[in-house]
């Protein structure tokens, strides 16, 4: 479990930053004003889907691995920490999104709690 985390911890923002940044680029490249568009946030959200996904994979293992050690300050830190980086990329999605700073770029902190706890806790 403790490498499955570490290692989906890092692959994670990995692949949203790569992928996610190379679907905007290529976005902007076809029309600048398409990135605030609902396909530009679909096109986007496809791009950063597999990085999401592998950090969404960090976030659920380490979440039941503390839920089973019964470690609930850890499991309510790994919880708040995933609900602030959601909603920091909604708000940037509803009010802030450009070219400069993409709305899924919060998502790349996503499972920094869960490296964290995969680090520090030895299960």
């Amino acid at each position: 479990m403790r490498a499955t985390a570490i290692a989906t911890s890092i692959l994670g923002p990995l692949l949203t930053f790569v992928l996610g940044a190379i679907v905007t680029a290529l976005t902007l490249l076809g029309s600048p004003s398409t990135l605030t568009s609902p396909r530009g946030y679909l096109v986007t959200a496809l791009g950063a889907a597999p990085g999401v996904a592998l950090s969404l994979v960090a976030v659920i293992s380490t979440l039941h691995s503390a839920n089973q050690n019964q470690r609930a300050a850890w499991r309510a830190v790994l919880a708040l920490w995933a609900i602030i980086v959601i909603a920091a990329a909604a708000y940037l999605a509803a009010a802030h999104n450009s070219a400069d700073f993409p709305w899924f770029f919060p998502l790349i902190a996503l499972p920094l709690a869960s490296l964290v706890y995969g680090i520090v806790n030895r299960v």
